[in-house]
């Protein structure tokens, strides 16, 4: 009978552990949505609500009157010697200004994790993540290897639950450029 309930015992520990791995863990560590940006050939303009199938929507913020007027676009390959389109924000009609703003991605629902991959500056740029009523869950700052293009910088913000309502990303006075944005709910 001891044999008995030692083999049941490990039995549901193995289950459990399986049901843990294969079903838990990934929605704590695995993006459940992947939005790039590198991927197009030609500019993109306006871009606001071009992502609002994969549950976001995107938009700059200028926290200052510095290039106010600025918008988010997707730059092709070969602006600023780049490999790849990137995200990023510029004048309406003038592509090469105003490419220092941060950029604000508002979420249709809460997001439990976000992380964005981002080529620019050796400056620390930084990710704030907000709650719908405004207030920071967390900030973070990351620098980047000056324009190296074959090694994105990813900076991501990780929530007990699903209260990640924005998040703005950059540093004013320094390029932006975003590869890749991730997020779990």
């Amino acid at each position: 009978m001891a044999a008995f309930s030692f083999i049941s015992a490990v039995s549901l520990v193995v289950v459990l552990l399986f049901v843990f791995i294969t079903l838990i863990l990934p929605r704590w560590f695995l993006p459940e949505v992947s939005v790039g940006f590198s991927g197009y050939s030609e500019m993109l303009v306006p871009i606001a609500s071009t992502f609002e199938d994969k549950g976001i929507l995107i938009k700059s913020a200028p926290p200052s009157d510095y290039c106010k007027e600025a918008e988010v676009i997707i730059l092709p390959p070969g602006a600023y010697r780049s490999n790849n389109s990137f995200l990023t924000t510029a004048l309406p009609g003038k592509a090469d200004h105003c490419n220092a703003v941060p950029i604000e991605v508002v979420f249709t629902e809460p997001v439990r994790s976000v992380v964005v991959s981002f080529y620019g500056a050796n400056v620390p740029y930084e990710l704030i993540g907000y709650r719908n009523d405004g207030s920071v869950i967390r900030t973070r700052y990351h620098s980047s290897k000056p324009y190296d293009y074959h090694a994105p910088f990813r900076l991501g913000i990780v929530s007990g639950r699903a209260n990640i309502s924005r998040v703005i990303f950059g540093y004013e006075s320094a390029l932006t450029m975003i590869e890749k944005l991730e997020f779990s709910r």
